[in-house]
């Protein structure tokens, strides 16, 4: 096998090291989603507020741009 001359000491070691390696891939990888999914959320909130501000704006009649 090609892994042999490294022993089991270095086996280990090599495993060990390619799953830190994937941990913190990993780690990226959910820290990208929790910022998307942040932003998103930011964005609902944003358009949501924008949405009631509107529907108040044109129901009381003042200054309410109507879209038709």
């Amino acid at each position: 096998m090609l892994l042999c001359p490294l022993g089991a000491v270095g086996l280990l070691r090599l495993l060990v090291a390619l799953l830190g390696l994937l941990v913190a891939l990993l780690g990226l990888l959910v820290a990208v989603c929790l910022r998307l999914a942040l932003r998103l959320l930011v964005a609902l909130a944003l358009l949501t507020v924008r949405a009631l501000g509107q529907r108040t704006e044109t129901a009381s009649g003042v200054g309410g741009v109507v879209i038709h």
